[in-house]
């Protein structure tokens, strides 16, 4: 025998006792190789499979599509003359699986394997039928909200398929599932935007559209509102990136009875915007801030100033039109170090610039020694006046950590190229005797050798060099702490 027969055989054995819908499946599509042919045998596997179609659909919607085909070929054989309403039992059982059992993995799996065919436009309509929500609304009402969120998005699914639904009922199922949603701040969002976005066929009007009129009817619940405000600018990309979109987004809170949502959409697009788009979002809070920057203002420049926090040296000119613009209260540490960076780099008037720079933000960031290394070495290499050269050692010198870096690079500096930071460095210390600071300059200087301390002696003028002999000498006394670095003679 061949294979084909051994097959054949194999199916009429599993078929002598049917007991689950894949190998029933299985059997039968080895028997629809073959051509029908009415008998006793033929009458009898009919009138005890068809019985079973409900647990059929139940255990595996796949399977059963496959019996269902072999049903409705054997009732064209047999000539029953009965229609087998196949569609209305499969549209029974989904629902069923939905609002009685409520089993959310297998009426997802059900769905799944019956989207691609031909019952799927007929399924469809019946989920979507206000008979179907009047005969289970009791059922619908005692979801849970994980059970609601499921339930929508399945709904929504359905309308995909349809493609025609009205508007303000996709807007209804939508509501409904992102007020059963409100309390998962991750996935399940996403997931109902997506199949509304994908039942609205992709028009992002509409779709907008229906959010903002859910925004509308909820707009005493401040809580609700704020939740699809921050899911909208999550996940629409071009509202993020088309300053048009931002605007007219924008627009529509600052109005009617969502006028009080401006505040909750500038702090989310604040938080999710990108860099490139920064600049743009600035001049939109000018517009509706009437150019007086406020409270509202203020947390999104924080918010702005925190993406700035790994102190990247590419967004010094984001940072830049961030602390410049940024209201007299708001505190941005991280803009403020990245625009220091940019005037020791590129400003013509340093001096000038570095006083934009409020003491209070900077020098302020110490764990992150890139960053300070990156700083101190720009300032070394930039060729400056006397002058500047005080005004910026000066800034420094407010916080130890820069300072301690600062020191020797300036030594280096002074022994190797130039003696112009070094003289203002001793000038400015000498004033603060007594100090950290003079402490933390002793303590670097004992690291370098005699010959380094004559040359650095020999850079400086009369009053520095007084100085400067005599606050070497302390650090070689006895039980001073520090090694005798500098020479007897």
């Amino acid at each position: 025998p061949t294979n084909d027969i051994f097959s054949l055989y194999k199916a009429y054995i599993a078929l002598d006792h049917p007991v689950g819908a894949k190998v029933t499946a299985d059997s039968l599509s080895t028997l629809l190789k073959y051509q029908m042919i009415k008998s006793k045998y033929f009458i009898d596997l009919y009138s005890t499979i068809k019985p079973k179609m409900q647990s059929f659909l139940e255990e595996s919607a796949e399977s059963a599509l496959v019996i269902m085909d072999w049903l409705q070929k054997a009732s064209e054989v047999l000539k029953k003359g009965d229609d087998i309403s196949f569609g209305d039992l499969l549209n029974k059982t989904f629902a069923d699986l939905i609002f009685v059992k409520r089993d959310e993995e297998k009426f997802r799996a059900f769905w799944n394997d019956v989207k691609a065919s031909k019952y799927a436009i007929a399924l469809a309509a019946y989920m979507l039928s206000p008979n179907t929500f009047i005969e289970y609304g009791e059922y619908a009402r005692a979801f849970t909200p994980s059970e609601g969120i499921a339930f929508a998005l399945i709904i929504l699914e359905c309308s995909a398929v349809l493609e025609n639904l009205d508007p303000e009922d996709l807007t209804a199922i939508a509501d409904y599932g992102l007020k059963s949603s409100i309390k998962d701040s991750n996935e399940f969002p996403r997931k109902i935007y997506n199949a509304l976005e994908k039942a609205f066929n992709k028009d992002k009007g509409k779709m907008q559209n229906a959010l903002m009129s859910i925004l509308l009817d909820n707009s005493s619940n401040k809580d609700y509102c704020e939740y699809i405000i921050n899911m909208r600018v999550k996940m629409d990309g071009d509202l993020l990136s088309s300053p048009q979109i931002m605007e007219s987004f924008f627009d529509e809170l600052t109005q009617g009875p969502l006028q009080g949502y401006y505040g909750a959409a500038l702090r989310s697009v604040a938080n999710h915007i990108g860099f490139n788009y920064i600049s743009k979002l600035i001049n939109l809070m000018k517009k509706y801030s009437q150019k007086t920057f406020g409270e509202t203002e203020r947390a999104a420049f924080e918010s702005l100033d925190k993406k700035l926090s790994s102190l990247d040296s590419a967004y010094c000119n984001i940072a830049r039109v961030i602390y410049t613009q940024r209201p007299d209260l708001a505190k941005c540490p991280n803009s403020a170090h990245l625009y220091a960076l940019h005037i020791i780099d590129y400003a013509d008037l340093v001096s000038e610039e570095f006083k934009r720079i409020d003491r209070r933000d900077f020098p302020l960031i110490e764990d992150n020694q890139g960053f300070i290394q990156d700083f101190i070495s720009s300032f070394i290499n930039r060729n400056m006046d006397p002058d500047t050269a005080r005004d910026v050692i000066s800034r420094l010198m407010e916080n130890k950590t820069y300072f301690k870096v600062l020191v020797p690079s300036i030594v280096k500096e002074a022994i190797s190229i130039d003696g112009v930071k070094f003289r203002s460095l001793i000038g400015l210390v000498s004033q603060r005797t007594g100090t950290y600071v003079e402490t933390v300059l002793q303590e670097e200087l004992s690291k370098f050798k005699d010959k380094d301390i004559k040359e650095l002696t020999g850079i400086l003028e009369k009053r520095e060099k007084e100085y400067f002999k005599d606050l070497m000498k302390q650090s070689r006394k006895p039980n001073s702490g520090f090694p005798k670095i500098w020479p007897n003679k």
